[in-house]
């Protein structure tokens, strides 16, 4: 068993060997043999001299001085038993067999492996070392037997080794002539390798065999277009053992690939045309001045090894470049970047035949020519264009003929009876029965889109066909690059002098559709109203984009109503003006927003109707006057009296780093849109001063950090959100002159850190919450002109930063809180226009800080209570300046002091 092991491991190893040789995809290395043989696929094309006489030696010593491999194969046949010699005492004739075909077995194997490692390395040094590691390998059974017998293995398999040596050899294993079995093994074996051999060098030596035969080569560089085609082999020529390749004979110009023995590597050489395209003797591929390129570096001898390395200029640039492999249907007789296109080279890989097959990227001036056999369903009309445009770049764009009339219908035309009979009599036909000229259906678009429209841009055909009856209803779709702009021309006429009798023609309606579908529309023309229509198609990125982000909103981006088509064209005509619109930049929908938001409320130009109604502009959004950034992010948006005239839209949620937005002092409309509740940045919200409409959005309690929120002057209705409450940071509340009712609410206790607010001149009812009094920090407290009820709650008296509280004009009742005197910071009270009872305490009127105090006249100060008798100027005086006013039917009278309001 243990001899058996051995023998496994030196298969497995032989195995291993043999695959790594004959199968390519665990082969090392790469092998520049071109076919595809089973041979083919893991020899050389050819070897050079050195190698093959390395070879031939090789194989003269493998045979001559038998190594392990070898010398194995022998020694089966010659201790292999004679089967009529075998005598009675012969008990080990059966193992004797079973080890002779072992060891056959291995060493047949380790000879296939050792003739492969010769034939198929064209390296000498290669070829000396796997011998070493075929001899290695073969002399593994002869090492484990020292090893076993020397004890290294255990006692047992000593004892096993050594009793192997002292076994007597049986008599049908003895051979009076050893050396004859020896020589007819090793003449038999070596006479199979050396026939093999020479098949291979035959094969190698003749350019019949494993050489490429032809190949095709395409060039991306323009100035070498002309050599793009097919090189075929020069069966009379080759240099250092390398084939010549000539240009085929429907190659443009002529030039030779050969190899450049000095550099070492493959030349494409320029050579003078003879008719046939046939280069003429090579004399020296080396020679600069016709090179026009050469390959990378290598010691093979076919040049399909090439295929896929870097190609370089004769003065040392990259090439691109791509070869098709022999094998393959090369299409010598086509070409690319000749203007039609051919469906072998529409495909990826040779560039969609060079641009030919798509009107954008086509440069010849027969491009298209011909290319229309089946135009809007129907077969059979010839025009030009190109129907098997596959570029990825272009885009689609589909035309639907909605209807097609004659020129000649009584909706086109008022003929009178008189006039068809005079037509029939003249040309003998009736007026209405002759068939109508097709009209002729042409689609330019612009060569180059980046340029503006102001500018004059060359126009490239994508469609041209005659239209007629039989195409109505149907559909043609053209391809061309995202964010084309086209005109569609529809001949409506066949006289430059239109009169009634002229030859008529067909007019078409049709539609343009965004897309190979028919669900976004661009735009619709009448060729009986108008004889072209342009369109520009807008970029795919600003959509798909736009949409992932809602800015579209399940609307048509063409409809020149909508405020987002608006949008969508500045952007698009931006990008091409200044570039800082383009679809990859991290802040696009950021200036599509702030686009957006323009668009929804431009300038009001009423004084001069070409003035600009846009207060964006082409330089970059962090650049604005009314913009501010931070890292790229819009931070504030200041729009505040710039004569706005529109609505919040709801993007405005879009802008996530939006800290400050101002659009006071303007002609705004409409309601405040939640979203503003998502920009949870947000500290200074400011519309005052507009005509803002709706409820105050419960969403705006979601700005925990807003510092200021302004809705002043506008005409809000609803009631105050308890969600206010949230708004914990918040240091000014100003909601005057609105609409807004029902009661404030009590959440508003949360605001801890406001110092204004200011409900003035609204509906606003209920009570003063006693929540009033947590308000420590308040500075500011205006609710006049509402119908509050009740009396003012003694809560208040905590609100000591109190310095102007303002009720007048409510319904407040009950006694003045003498605790008000606590508010030692109040300069101002308002009171006037209540239903108050009793008299002004005196600790209101002893407050320090009192400026301004105002009230009923029926209400008394404690100080005096004579109402018939006026407050003298030295009283005014002992009130420590203070203005004192009362007000009596409707009038205020004011006390004699030194200010007064």
């Amino acid at each position: 068993l243990f001899g058996l092991g051995v023998w496994v491991c030196q298969m497995m190893f032989l195995t291993l060997m043999l695959v790594s040789l004959t199968v390519r995809r665990f082969r090392v290395g790469e092998n520049d043999n071109p076919s595809d043989s089973i041979v083919g696929r893991f020899l050389p094309s050819d070897v050079n001299m050195v190698t093959l006489l390395t070879q031939i030696t090789a194989l003269l010593t493998y045979c001559i001085f038998s190594d392990s491999s070898l010398s194995d194969c022998v020694k089966a046949v010659e201790l292999f038993p004679r089967l009529g010699r075998a005598r009675g005492d012969d008990d080990h004739h059966p193992q004797a067999i079973f080890s002779c075909t072992l060891r056959m077995i291995q060493g047949l194997l380790a000879t296939v492996v050792t003739l492969l490692l010769i034939i198929t390395t064209a390296d000498v040094v290669e070829i000396i070392l796997n011998f070493a590691a075929v001899n290695y390998i073969s002399n593994l059974d002869e090492v484990a037997f020292d090893l076993a017998k020397a004890g290294k293995y255990g006692p047992r398999l000593q004892e096993e080794a050594g009793s192997i040596e002292t076994i007597t050899i049986p008599y049908s294993l003895f051979r009076a002539h050893p050396h004859q079995r020896h020589q007819k093994s090793v003449l038999l074996i070596g006479t199979v390798m050396f026939v093999i051999l020479g098949v291979v060098i035959g094969l190698q030596s003749s350019n019949k065999h494993w050489s490429t035969r032809e190949l095709r080569v395409e060039f991306r560089d323009p100035t070498l277009h002309k050599y793009s085609g097919c090189y075929e082999i020069d069966p009379d020529q080759e240099y250092i053992k390398r084939s010549v390749y000539n240009s085929a004979l429907e190659n443009s110009a002529p030039a030779v690939f050969a190899f450049c023995d000095e550099e070492k590597h493959w030349v494409l050489l320029q050579v003078e045309s003879d008719g046939d395209n046939d280069g003429g003797m090579i004399q020296d591929p080396c020679a600069d001045d016709k090179q026009l390129i050469h390959s990378a570096g290598t010691d093979t001898y076919d040049i399909s090894s090439s295929f896929d390395e870097p190609w370089f200029s004769a003065s040392g640039e990259p090439i691109g470049l791509y070869f098709t492999e022999e094998g393959e249907d090369l299409k010598c007789d086509s070409f690319r970047y000749n203007g039609r296109c051919d469906t072998f080279f529409n495909k990826f890989e040779h560039r969609f035949d060079g641009g030919d097959c798509c009107a954008a990227t086509c440069s010849q001036t027969s491009c298209g020519m011909g290319g229309i056999t089946r135009a809007f369903g129907v077969e059979g009309k010839i025009g030009n264009g190109y129907p098997d445009c596959k570029d990825p770049d272009m885009k689609a764009v589909t035309i639907l003929l909605n209807s097609i009339r004659s020129s000649r219908d009584e909706m086109f035309l008022n003929v009178t009876d008189d006039q068809m009979e005079a037509y029939a009599r003249d040309r003998g036909i009736n007026f209405q029965d002759e068939d109508p000229n097709p009209a002729p259906f042409i689609i330019d678009c612009d060569e180059e889109n980046s340029l503006p429209t102001s500018v004059d841009n060359k126009k490239v055909n994508v469609l041209s066909v005659y239209v007629d009856d039989s195409m109505v209803n149907q559909k043609e779709t053209i391809m061309v690059p995202d964010g084309a702009r086209c005109q569609i021309s529809v001949s409506n006429g066949t006289n430059f002098v239109n009169a009634w009798d002229d030859a008529h023609i067909w007019f078409v309606n049709y539609t343009v559709y965004h897309g190979e579908g028919t669900d976004i529309e661009i735009v619709s023309g009448d060729s009986s109203k108008e004889q072209s229509t342009s369109f520009q198609r807008i970029p795919e990125c600003y959509l798909t984009r736009s949409k992932s982000q809602e800015v579209l909103k399940d609307v048509s981006p063409y409809d020149p109503n909508n405020v987002q088509s608006k949008v969508l064209a500045w952007l698009v005509a931006d990008n091409f003006k200044s570039g800082h619109s383009q679809c990859d930049d991290v802040y696009l929908l950021e200036r599509a927003t702030l686009g957006f938001l323009n668009f929804a409320a431009p300038i009001a130009s009423a004084s001069n109707d070409t003035a600009d109604t846009l207060w964006i502009d082409a330089q970059q959004q962090c650049g604005w006057n009314n913009i501010a950034c931070d890292s790229g992010s819009v931070t504030s948006l200041m729009l505040y009296g710039l004569n706005l005239t529109g609505t919040i839209p709801a993007v405005i949620g879009l802008l996530p780093g939006l800290q400050q937005a101002n659009f006071g002092k303007n002609h705004l409309f409409g309601t405040i849109p939640s979203e503003v509740g998502n920009l949870m940045k947000l500290n200074v919200f400011d519309v005052d001063n507009n005509a803002l409409t709706g409820t105050i959005p419960k969403e705006l309690g979601n700005l925990i950090k807003l510092v200021e929120l302004d809705l002043d002057d506008n005409k809000l209705i609803g009631t105050i959100p308890t969600e206010f409450g949230l708004m914990i940071n918040a240091r000014e509340l100003d909601l005057v002159h609105n609409q807004l009712s029902g009661p404030i609410p009590t959440e508003i206790g949360n605001l801890r850190n406001i110092a204004v607010l200011e409900l003035t001149a609204n509906n606003i009812s209920g009570t003063l919450p006693t929540q009033l009094g947590e308000l420590t920090k308040l500075q500011q407290l205006k609710l006049g002109n509402n119908s509050f009820t009740g009396s003012i709650p003694n809560e208040m008296k905590d609100m000591t930063s109190l310095s102007t509280i303002d009720l007048r004009e409510n319904s407040l009742t009950g006694s003045i809180p003498s605790e008000i005197g606590l508010m030692t910071n109040l300069t101002e009270i308002r009171l006037e226009g209540n239903d108050f009872t009793g008299t002004i305490p005196v600790e209101v009127t002893s407050l320090q800080q009192l400026r301004i105090l105002t009230f009923d006249c029926d209400m008394l100060l404690e100080i005096h209570q004579d109402s018939e008798s006026p407050i003298s100027f030295n009283e005014c005086e002992d009130l420590k300046g203070n203005c004192i006013a009362c007000r009596m039917e409707n009038n205020l009278c004011r006390a004699l002091c030194s200010s007064l309001w």
